[in-house]
């Protein structure tokens, strides 16, 4: 049996033994669900308490070409006329004062990088090819691996996937944001050119920044996210430079910052575009790298003794942005179905705790509501988005548990290249149950308890179908679909 293994058995050793628990003393069951409605609450008023301000993110004049920009593109085994379109795009900028280093890593197939290579030789002044093999900790090990080969006069460092096309102003912006800014760190928005702006996904994805980001913004305390985050060489030096210890070594380099008095700052312009996963397997891929990474970082942020209280419960809300902690009501659900059903408790000893439960939900879900609410053009659209979001359900509930069976799983790489339509229906691991659970109910003359829950169970799947077809048939255009890339 092998570690993970074992380390799977004993947390499902403990969720066993937490039900049992409950099931033989309903006062264990109220207390668990006081303190699970206390922490989803206090959870919600931490996303939600902020005011969005754009006092610090007004965008001022732009200055002359001063400081100068090294351009770090990290790549692995992407398509070869992607990563030249980014080359070229990053060439391309109206600005004199830069360089661009095309980092391969863990690439030993020369068909994927030999013709870019040679691309690359035509501009070998302005451009240098580097390719690292054996690389350990994926993206953040290989952009290490690059620090010695930058100019050393070099001022600051933009991280661009290789599916991201600069804008030709965009170094301008970088340079002239700092300058009036003063910050390590400017976090631009993730624009996507194969999505149209109103459709839901490109709203779901745009929530973290119009919401999360923004808020963080008006204390310096925004989060980066690895693609078109711009730093200042000599603080990343001073960090000993990427942090490998979590799969979204971005948002780990954030915390990192502030743990050292360095400040980190969104700034909402547009200075480049790239492609969103367009196949559903890739998105729930990609975003449970997400839920994974970030539960990582949250770990470090609880277990850090640099920072005060007030600055972590400021960051909390970036890390769960995509992910929640609705597990725990899930599983009082379940707790109070079985106790019922085996007659260990009545139906009127969980008249309260189910009730609780569910309040515990709406106020996670209505928290989350509001800010798709906070960061779309019109209701429709954030209800739209709302829905999307619902259909990662299993995900977002669930997902970050897999921290305490590997607390090293290792990065899953996205593919974005169009391939046929699959639908997938992860989120009937959990509505399945949850049906199931409110059939209890009612069968127990718990009619409007088990005719909530059932309402529940209908909105997750509702956000499933529309997540599978409402979603991938017709929110995205024909513009770039042809895209595999890191993220």
């Amino acid at each position: 049996m092998t570690l993970r293994y074992f380390k799977l058995l004993i947390l499902i050793s403990l969720l066993i033994g937490i039900i049992i628990l409950m099931l033989f003393s309903v006062v264990y069951l109220y207390i668990f669900a006081i303190l699970n409605f206390v922490f989803i609450a206090l959870l919600a008023f931490i996303k939600t308490r902020n005011k969005r301000s754009n006092s610090s993110l007004e965008q001022k004049k732009v200055v002359e070409d001063d400081l100068f920009i090294s351009i770090h593109i990290p790549i692995y085994k992407e398509p070869v006329s992607t990563v030249l379109k980014t080359i070229q795009a990053a060439i391309n900028q109206n600005y004199s004062n830069f360089e661009v280093l095309v980092i391969y890593n863990n690439t030993p197939d020369i068909n994927y990088w030999k013709p870019v290579q040679n691309f690359c030789e035509q501009f070998s002044e302005q451009v240098k090819f580097l390719n690292f093999l054996n690389v350990k900790d994926y993206k953040a090990g290989a952009l290490n691996k690059a620090l010695p080969y930058i100019q050393p006069q070099t001022d600051l460092i933009l991280t661009v996937d290789a599916d991201y096309e600069l804008s030709r102003n965009a170094l301008k912006f970088v340079n002239s944001d700092f300058i009036h800014n003063k910050h390590n760190l400017i976090q631009y928005p993730q624009h996507y050119n194969n999505l149209d702006t109103d459709c839901p996904v490109n709203a779901e994805f745009n929530h973290y920044f119009e919401f999360y980001s923004k808020f963080a913004a008006n204390e310096s305390l925004s989060l980066p996210t690895g693609t078109l985050s711009a730093i200042d060489k000599k603080s990343l030096e001073k960090l000993g430079g990427w942090p490998t210890v979590s799969i979204t070594e971005d948002a780990q380099l954030g915390i990192q910052l502030f743990e050292n008095n360095f400040s980190a700052i969104y700034i909402d312009r547009v200075i480049g575009a790239g492609t969103a996963p367009n196949a559903p397997a890739e998105f729930i891929k990609q975003r449970e790298r997400w839920i994974y990474g970030n539960f990582q970082n949250l770990i470090y942020l609880l277990k850090s003794k640099k920072l005060p209280l007030a600055i972590k419960a400021k960051l909390i809300p970036q890390l769960t942005c995509w992910f929640n902690f609705n597990f725990f009501s899930y599983l009082i659900l379940l707790t109070s179905a079985i106790s019922i059903s085996f007659n260990l408790v009545t139906a009127a000893s969980v008249l309260y705790i189910v009730p609780i439960t569910i309040v515990s939900l709406l106020t996670s879900h209505l928290s989350k509501f509001y800010s798709f609410l906070q960061s779309t053009a019109t209701f429709y659209l954030a209800v739209k988005a709302f829905l999307l979001h619902q259909g990662l359900a299993f995900q977002s509930s669930i997902y970050w548990l897999t921290y305490f069976i590997d607390t090293r799983l290792p990065f899953r790489r996205t593919s974005k290249v169009q391939s046929r339509f699959k639908p997938v229906y992860d989120s009937l691991y959990l509505i399945i149950p949850i049906q199931c659970i409110a059939l209890i109910f009612i069968d127990h003359q718990l009619q409007l308890l088990g005719l909530s829950i059932l309402c529940y169970s209908l909105l997750l799947t509702y956000g499933m179908y529309f997540f599978n077809i409402k979603l991938y048939k017709n929110s995205y255009n024909q513009l770039a679909n042809t895209i595999s890339i890191n993220l």
